[in-house]
Protein backbone atom coordinates (compact mmCIF):
# COMPACT_ATOMS: atom_id res chain seq x y z
CA UNK A 1 0.00 0.00 0.00
CA UNK A 2 1.36 3.42 -0.94
CA UNK A 3 1.82 6.13 1.68
CA UNK A 4 -0.66 8.95 1.24
CA UNK A 5 0.23 12.29 -0.30
CA UNK A 6 1.40 13.63 3.06
CA UNK A 7 4.04 10.92 3.37
CA UNK A 8 2.43 9.37 6.43
CA UNK A 9 2.63 5.66 7.12
CA UNK A 10 0.27 3.55 9.14
CA UNK A 11 1.68 0.91 11.48
CA UNK A 12 0.03 -1.76 13.59
CA UNK A 13 1.83 -3.43 16.46
CA UNK A 14 0.71 -6.31 18.63
CA UNK A 15 2.43 -4.77 21.62
CA UNK A 16 5.88 -5.41 23.04
CA UNK A 17 7.16 -3.56 19.96
CA UNK A 18 6.60 -6.26 17.35
CA UNK A 19 5.16 -4.90 14.13
CA UNK A 20 2.27 -6.86 12.68
CA UNK A 21 1.69 -4.68 9.67
CA UNK A 22 3.68 -1.85 8.19
CA UNK A 23 1.48 -0.24 5.58
CA UNK A 24 4.03 1.52 3.44
CA UNK A 25 6.46 1.05 0.60
CA UNK A 26 9.05 -1.06 2.35
CA UNK A 27 11.60 -0.41 -0.38
CA UNK A 28 11.64 3.21 0.81
CA UNK A 29 12.31 2.10 4.38
CA UNK A 30 15.01 -0.58 4.22
CA UNK A 31 15.54 -0.68 7.98
CA UNK A 32 12.00 -1.97 8.53
CA UNK A 33 12.29 -5.06 6.33
CA UNK A 34 13.48 -7.32 9.10
CA UNK A 35 13.10 -5.25 12.20
CA UNK A 36 11.13 -5.79 15.30
CA UNK A 37 10.91 -2.72 17.47
CA UNK A 38 11.31 -3.18 21.17
CA UNK A 39 11.95 0.40 22.21
CA UNK A 40 11.17 3.84 20.92
CA UNK A 41 7.83 4.26 19.21
CA UNK A 42 6.80 0.60 19.19
CA UNK A 43 5.95 -0.15 22.81
CA UNK A 44 2.97 1.87 24.00
CA UNK A 45 1.25 -0.61 26.31
CA UNK A 46 0.05 0.91 29.53
CA UNK A 47 0.03 4.46 28.20
CA UNK A 48 -3.02 6.67 27.70
CA UNK A 49 -5.52 6.08 24.90
CA UNK A 50 -3.35 8.02 22.50
CA UNK A 51 0.18 9.33 22.57
CA UNK A 52 2.18 11.76 20.52
CA UNK A 53 5.91 11.72 20.49
CA UNK A 54 8.38 14.57 20.13
CA UNK A 55 9.64 15.26 16.63
CA UNK A 56 12.73 13.10 16.28
CA UNK A 57 15.17 11.50 13.88
CA UNK A 58 13.96 7.95 13.22
CA UNK A 59 16.51 5.26 12.25
CA UNK A 60 13.72 3.24 10.62
CA UNK A 61 13.13 6.14 8.22
CA UNK A 62 16.72 6.79 7.16
CA UNK A 63 17.15 9.05 10.20
CA UNK A 64 14.67 11.59 8.81
CA UNK A 65 12.57 13.74 11.11
CA UNK A 66 9.23 12.13 11.91
CA UNK A 67 6.16 12.87 13.99
CA UNK A 68 4.48 9.85 15.58
CA UNK A 69 0.92 9.59 16.87
CA UNK A 70 -0.40 6.33 18.27
CA UNK A 71 -3.54 4.95 19.86
CA UNK A 72 -4.23 1.78 21.77
CA UNK A 73 -5.97 -1.13 20.09
CA UNK A 74 -8.38 -2.62 22.61
CA UNK A 75 -9.51 -6.25 22.70
CA UNK A 76 -12.97 -6.44 21.12
CA UNK A 77 -12.91 -2.64 20.80
CA UNK A 78 -13.69 -2.18 24.50
CA UNK A 79 -11.84 0.75 26.09
CA UNK A 80 -12.24 -0.88 29.48
CA UNK A 81 -10.63 -4.07 28.20
CA UNK A 82 -7.11 -5.19 27.50
CA UNK A 83 -4.75 -3.34 25.20
CA UNK A 84 -3.70 -5.83 22.52
CA UNK A 85 -1.71 -3.54 20.29
CA UNK A 86 -1.00 -0.09 18.99
CA UNK A 87 -2.12 1.66 15.84
CA UNK A 88 0.23 4.44 14.86
CA UNK A 89 0.82 6.98 12.18
CA UNK A 90 4.36 7.99 11.33
CA UNK A 91 4.43 11.33 9.50
CA UNK A 92 7.23 12.44 7.21
CA UNK A 93 7.78 15.58 9.25
CA UNK A 94 10.58 16.95 7.06
CA UNK A 95 8.22 17.22 4.09
CA UNK A 96 5.08 18.22 5.95
CA UNK A 97 6.74 20.85 8.11
CA UNK A 98 8.21 22.63 5.09
CA UNK A 99 4.70 23.02 3.70
CA UNK A 100 3.71 24.74 6.94
CA UNK A 101 6.66 27.12 7.28
CA UNK A 102 7.11 27.91 3.58
CA UNK A 103 3.85 27.49 1.65
CA UNK A 104 1.31 28.41 4.31
CA UNK A 105 3.16 31.51 5.47
CA UNK A 106 1.74 34.36 3.41
CA UNK A 107 4.91 36.38 2.99
CA UNK A 108 5.82 38.36 -0.10
CA UNK A 109 8.79 37.28 -2.15
CA UNK A 110 10.65 40.45 -1.24
CA UNK A 111 10.02 39.89 2.50
CA UNK A 112 11.33 36.32 2.43
CA UNK A 113 14.86 37.72 2.02
CA UNK A 114 14.78 38.93 5.63
CA UNK A 115 12.24 36.54 7.17
CA UNK A 116 12.54 33.17 8.85
CA UNK A 117 9.45 31.17 9.83
CA UNK A 118 9.77 28.42 12.43
CA UNK A 119 7.85 25.98 14.56
CA UNK A 120 9.23 25.30 18.02
CA UNK A 121 8.22 22.36 20.17
CA UNK A 122 7.23 22.69 23.84
CA UNK A 123 10.94 22.56 24.78
CA UNK A 124 11.59 25.49 22.37
CA UNK A 125 13.56 23.30 19.95
CA UNK A 126 13.34 24.15 16.25
CA UNK A 127 11.18 21.46 14.67
CA UNK A 128 10.68 23.28 11.36
CA UNK A 129 12.32 26.28 9.76
CA UNK A 130 11.73 27.93 6.40
CA UNK A 131 15.50 28.03 5.83
CA UNK A 132 15.84 24.38 6.95
CA UNK A 133 18.53 25.38 9.47
CA UNK A 134 18.93 24.10 13.03
CA UNK A 135 16.58 21.12 13.26
CA UNK A 136 16.06 20.08 16.90
CA UNK A 137 18.37 22.86 18.13
CA UNK A 138 17.16 25.14 20.94
CA UNK A 139 15.86 28.59 20.02
CA UNK A 140 16.06 31.39 22.59
CA UNK A 141 12.42 32.52 22.56
CA UNK A 142 11.85 34.96 25.40
CA UNK A 143 8.06 34.55 25.61
CA UNK A 144 7.92 35.31 29.35
CA UNK A 145 4.99 32.92 29.74
CA UNK A 146 2.82 34.77 27.21
CA UNK A 147 0.76 32.95 24.60
CA UNK A 148 1.64 35.44 21.88
CA UNK A 149 3.60 38.62 21.38
CA UNK A 150 6.88 39.87 20.03
CA UNK A 151 10.35 40.73 21.22
CA UNK A 152 13.33 42.53 19.71
CA UNK A 153 16.73 40.91 20.16
CA UNK A 154 20.19 42.48 20.37
CA UNK A 155 20.58 42.39 16.57
CA UNK A 156 17.29 44.33 16.29
CA UNK A 157 15.47 41.34 14.80
CA UNK A 158 11.75 41.42 15.51
CA UNK A 159 10.62 38.01 16.77
CA UNK A 160 6.86 37.50 16.66
CA UNK A 161 5.39 34.36 18.19
CA UNK A 162 2.15 32.64 19.07
CA UNK A 163 1.49 29.43 20.90
CA UNK A 164 -0.33 26.99 18.66
CA UNK A 165 -3.77 25.75 19.55
CA UNK A 166 -5.08 22.24 19.26
CA UNK A 167 -7.74 20.91 16.98
CA UNK A 168 -11.31 20.22 18.13
CA UNK A 169 -10.96 18.20 21.39
CA UNK A 170 -7.19 17.87 21.02
CA UNK A 171 -5.35 20.38 23.23
CA UNK A 172 -2.23 20.58 21.10
CA UNK A 173 1.39 20.14 22.04
CA UNK A 174 2.39 23.56 23.32
CA UNK A 175 4.28 24.47 20.16
CA UNK A 176 5.06 28.02 19.09
CA UNK A 177 4.87 29.51 15.62
CA UNK A 178 7.67 32.06 15.24
CA UNK A 179 8.50 34.66 12.62
CA UNK A 180 11.90 36.36 12.74
CA UNK A 181 12.24 39.52 10.67
CA UNK A 182 15.71 41.02 10.31
CA UNK A 183 16.17 44.79 9.88
CA UNK A 184 16.54 46.13 6.34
Amino acid sequence: MLPDATGSRLVLSRGKGRWLVWLAQRELLPATKSSGVSEGHGDNEGRPQYVDDDICHDPLHDNKLVAVYAAAVWKEGRVDGTIIGVLGVVFDWETQSQIIVQNEAFISEASWKRTRVMLLDNDLRIIAASDKQGPLQPFALDHQGRQRGYTVNGAHDVIAYARTIGYQEYDGLGWYGVIVRTPR
